[in-house]
């Protein structure tokens, strides 16, 4: 079972090294590794020419920016019968490509999304924060198993699917994600359609990458602007074309967002005046971000049978 693992990457090359390393030190024989580059320099070509030069089976890619763009370049050119998807800013572990296999070995339905653990790189929270989702064994099926948005639907920096997968539910969204008009969302999108589709969604722990991706608190804050217009704007998207249960989705994951981000500014901020300065200024970016999702959204024409924004050309 030949899998093909896709990366991305946008000016990285030191964290891209390392995550190329852990994909190599993996020691299941049958794959190929695609780097899909959108740098805008040329020190990451550089950097996966070496590879290339001693490892056949890796090969380079260069795309325009934005990240579904690219991964939907990765995937019309993977060989393999699997796409694993990791960052450029993850160490995956050693058996992680054999634990892919094995899974998808056991497997017997082709109507699956698999999501493993994000673990999170030792840092300095004082200065900032890594994203992670530590999973538990688990089973999603229908677009309403997912009863809150994000996390519980998997991170796409550690998702797997059939190659076959794509021709069945669609290739990413290019208006979602990094670097597109509505900058995240990309993975939660074809997981929301895959399971209006009949597919099943799996998490599986033992598959494991660990992220180096550090924000300051700064960064965190257009992280987290990012985050709800992407959101907004992907179940925009459903709603637009008649999907109750997306509007059921929007309206579960705006309370859920509201509750989670205060529970987490009550547990960092130590004193009264900061805490209640830093829930003005989240709540403010909140329905301001909101709002845009919204209106993002209406500019673009929706391909109402594959569900998805068109890029304008």
């Amino acid at each position: 079972m030949k899998v093909s693992v896709i990366v991305c990457t946008y000016n990285r090359a030191g964290l891209l090294k390392s995550a190329i390393d852990s994909i190599l030190s993996n020691s299941y024989p049958d794959f190929e590794l695609v780097i899909v580059d959108q740098s805008d320099k040329d020190e990451t070509k550089k950097l996966v020419q070496k590879y290339i030069s001693e490892k056949p089976h890796i090969r380079y890619l260069w795309s325009q920016r934005g990240k579904s763009r690219a991964l939907n370049l990765g995937v019309r050119e993977a060989k393999g019968e699997i796409i694993a998807l990791t960052d450029d800013d993850c160490v995956v572990s050693e058996d992680w490509l054999e634990k892919i296999a094995a899974t998808f070995d056991r497997v017997t339905t082709d109507s699956i999304v698999v999501f493993g653990s994000v673990k999170i790189a030792k840092h300095d929270v004082r200065r900032g924060f890594i994203i992670g989702n530590k999973i538990r064994y688990a089973e999603f099926k229908g677009p309403l198993s997912l009863k809150k948005v994000g996390l519980e639907g998997g991170m796409g920096m550690n998702m797997v699917v059939r190659k076959n997968f794509f021709e069945k539910v669609g290739y990413f969204d290019e208006i979602l994600g990094p670097g597109g008009e509505l900058k995240a969302c990309e993975e939660y999108d074809i997981t929301y359609r895959a399971l209006k589709k009949g597919f099943k969604i799996i998490h599986v722990p033992t598959i494991e990458v660990e992220h180096h991706g550090f924000r300051t608190w700064k960064e965190g804050k257009l992280l987290f602007e990012g985050y709800i217009i992407g959101t907004v704007g992907t179940f925009c998207k459903h709603i637009r074309c008649m999907d109750f249960d997306a509007l059921l989705l929007l309206l579960v994951s705006f309370f859920y967002d509201l509750v989670e981000y205060t529970k987490l500014l009550v547990t960092l901020r130590p004193t009264f005046f900061a805490l209640l300065y830093d829930l003005l200024f989240m709540y403010g970016i909140y329905f301001i971000s909101f709002l845009k999702g919204i209106i993002k959204s209406m500019k673009f024409v929706i391909d109402k049978k594959n569900m998805i924004y068109l890029v304008e050309t």
